[in-house]
């Protein structure tokens, strides 16, 4: 890797801060917004200044994604031409080998804005994995919980080990995934409680995007709702709606041209959902996965709170039990599927496994809070006696 530490490289890192700021002026107090901002950006610049250049921590898709937009610089493209005219939609097509183009083409982004670089595309990676939260934090909302609940889960999923390492160190496709997901179960979650053309129509722009990434986000998308539909709806006419579901994964299976049918392995399915969520152990990381080192030991910690608290979340009410769902049915897909139950596969669910980690977290602070209140009480109580 090049020495990164260039004024394109500082520019580029100033900008990303201006845009976390700019997207999180509305949802956090300026000085915990510049704060957290400026944290982001400063684990980027330490590990592409200082590490980078000798670290191994680097994937095969990655480099391709990026040779892809460096190719297509090359050739006279940029992100906006490519994408009105035949000629650069061909070649976007083309150069992806298939309709899974949308990362490549925000590579491209990343490289026209910044530099053929590979920390490009990873800062503005930083940029989307804030976008996610925003999104999730206003879900939060929408299912009523406090505005210190809300900001709260903002600040910490911000901050989140598996979000922070994967975002900020490799060019990945998964920070994008997560964002959409989280907007996706926003705008659903809103559906549910008022159907309105507005939201409609940004769910069904996003699932399409989905089509542009992984052709399976749309499926496990619908399988969840088909699953809600039938644990909570009263209505008989429930039972319609799941053939209709039924439908629209066929169709949009065959419109992405994907087929996961010759890799599912129900044989595995147990092993798999026992994997899927435990890897990597700490103990035995490989050393492409040596960054995942502190972020697993973390997992691991909170991984009995987390399922604990995802218990209590499934009691509080329907739209919950929704989110939850989705949890449920991403890992027993990937449990099926034995090749892709590696941790990164699990970054696009990480909002959701953030949220539980947090209610377990906030729950132990304000049950810590309680109890102090209460010492203080009887305390205060025992001294008036005595007087």
């Amino acid at each position: 890797m090049e020495d990164n530490l260039t004024p394109e490289f500082f520019t580029a890192c100033g900008v990303t801060f201006l845009l976390c700021v700019w997207f999180l002026r509305r949802e956090l107090p300026l000085s915990i917004n510049l704060g957290i901002s400026l944290l982001r950006v400063t684990l980027s610049i330490f590990y592409f200044g200082l590490y980078a250049s000798t670290s191994n921590w680097h994937f095969l898709d990655d480099y391709r994604y990026l040779n892809t937009a460096k190719l297509l610089i090359y050739n006279g493209y940029n992100p906006f031409d490519i994408l009105t005219s035949q000629q650069g939609i061909s070649a976007l097509f083309m150069a992806s080998g298939g309709n899974h183009l949308l990362y490549r083409w925000w590579n491209l982004l990343a490289v026209w804005l910044f530099g053929s670089h590979y920390y490009s595309p990873c800062l503005l990676n930083i940029v989307l994995s804030v976008i996610g939260a925003i999104y999730f934090r206003r879900t939060l909302r929408e299912l009523g919980y406090s505005e210190r609940y809300q900001k709260g889960y903002l600040c910490f999923f911000l901050l989140q080990w598996d979000i922070v390492a994967w975002a900020t160190i490799t060019n990945l496709k998964e920070p994008m995934m997560m964002c959409f997901t989280a907007a996706a179960f926003y705008y659903l979650v809103r559906l549910t409680r008022k159907v309105n053309f507005h939201d409609a129509f940004c769910l069904a722009v996003t699932l399409i995007l989905f089509l542009f990434v992984r052709f399976y986000l749309p499926i496990l998308v619908i399988t969840t709702l088909s699953i809600w539909i039938l644990i909570e709806w009263k209505d008989k006419r429930k039972y319609l709606f799941v053939p209709v579901m039924f439908y629209l994964t066929v169709k949009l299976t065959q419109f992405s041209g994907g087929d996961t049918s010759s890799f599912l392995r129900p044989q595995q399915l147990l092993s798999g959902l026992i994997r899927f969520p435990l890897t990597p152990q700490p103990w035995q990381i490989e050393p492409e996965y040596s960054f995942l080192l502190v972020p697993s030991c973390l997992h691991w910690f909170l991984l009995i709170p987390a399922v604990s608290a995802g218990f209590a979340l499934w009691k509080t009410q329907s739209c919950a039990r929704l989110l939850l769902c989705y949890l449920i049915v991403t890992m027993v897909f990937f449990a099926l599927v034995p090749e892709v139950q590696g941790p990164r596969h699990r970054v696009q669910v990480t909002f959701l496994i953030g949220w539980l980690q947090f209610h377990a977290i906030y729950g132990w602070v304000g049950n810590y809070q309680r109890r102090k209140r209460e010492i203080l009480q009887t305390t205060q109580e025992n001294a008036g006696g005595r007087e």
